[in-house]
């Protein structure tokens, strides 16, 4: 009888836990949480991709091993101003779940969901002058990653057809390939190389340093178009006034970079006319008559920011 009794008194025990912890949970109390690390995330004020706040802070709970109701707990705590407030505007008991405040939230901030890009935008991307294999790829590669519909050959297209003329792209063109993937394996001796010889010409670059070249071998400067004057037909042959072809006019590249110190503009003209047509005006001189294409003084200084 003793142990039978002893028995009885086991159970009720046994079920008095569970019916607390059951009544715990219920009040919102719950067990003990796990482990979980500090939340980082980058605050959200209201200017950001909601999708993209919302998928880093459930990518640390996911880590955390945090639950839905630690998500809603913390879930405030990584917004800031105005995304601040309207989280405090809230209905009392309006959020029953995670799912719900996480609606809301991209409902509330959907002006300012990131535009995702179709396969003709990557068509658009160029390697431009003086870019570098690596920074091309990885400027092409960042694109492709807001790009809707993922198919591996419009990728590969258009990443040829942007890529400029060089060993990389002879390479490509006799040995088709047939992902990204293999057209990033295949970049990484290419890149190696370009830049091996890159820091080989800042050596040279660093070692030539100080030492004056020949006016033949510099880049025509502002001051080489009066001794080119001096020197007569006989001697101007020696420095040939020859620029490198540009992809664009010299007036629209003078446009783009005219608020930048890159230019040295020379005085105004003073209403003195540098040409035989008064109706032109040239902006780079300041005065009538001369042709900026045609520019020497101009196009020297392009030259200089080439080179």
């Amino acid at each position: 009888m003793a142990e039978q009794r002893e028995e009885e008194l086991r159970q009720q025990i046994a079920s008095l836990k569970i019916r607390n912890e059951q009544e715990r949970e219920i009040r919102g109390e719950g067990l003990a949480q796990p482990l979980w690390r500090e939340i980082l995330v980058d605050p959200f004020d209201g200017t950001q991709d909601p999708h993209a706040h919302l998928q880093a802070f459930q990518t640390q709970m996911y880590i955390s091993g945090g639950d839905d109701k630690l998500s809603c707990k913390l879930f405030p705590g990584t917004l800031r101003g105005v995304a601040l407030q309207w989280m405090m505007n809230l209905p009392p008991r309006s959020i029953r779940v995670f799912n719900d405040l996480a609606s809301l939230f991209l409902s509330q901030f959907a002006a300012n969901k990131s535009k995702r890009l179709e396969v003709a935008d990557l068509f658009d991307i160029r390697q431009t002058g003086g870019e570098s294999l690596k920074s091309y790829m990885a400027r092409f590669n960042d694109t492709t990653v807001r790009v809707n519909d993922p198919d591996q050959k419009f990728f590969v297209k258009a990443f040829q057809k942007g890529l400029r003329i060089g060993p990389f792209s002879d390479a490509l063109a006799l040995q088709k390939p047939m992902s990204m993937e293999e057209i990033r394996v295949r970049a990484e001796k290419h890149i190696e190389m370009e830049e091996s010889r890159f820091d080989k010409r800042e050596s040279e670059h660093l070692n030539k340093k100080g030492r004056s070249r020949p006016a033949r071998e510099r880049p025509l400067l502002m001051d080489d178009r009066e001794l080119y004057r001096r020197q007569g037909p006989d001697r101007r042959h020696e420095i040939p006034p020859k620029f490198t072809p540009l992809k664009e006019k010299k007036a629209h590249i003078m446009r783009e970079i005219c608020h930048t110190r890159l230019l040295n503009f020379p005085q105004a003209a003073g209403g003195k006319q540098m040409g035989k047509n008064k109706r032109e005006w040239f902006d780079f001189h300041r005065a009538n008559g001369h042709s900026m294409e045609e520019c020497w003084t101009l196009g020297a200084q392009l030259e200089g920011l080439i080179q």
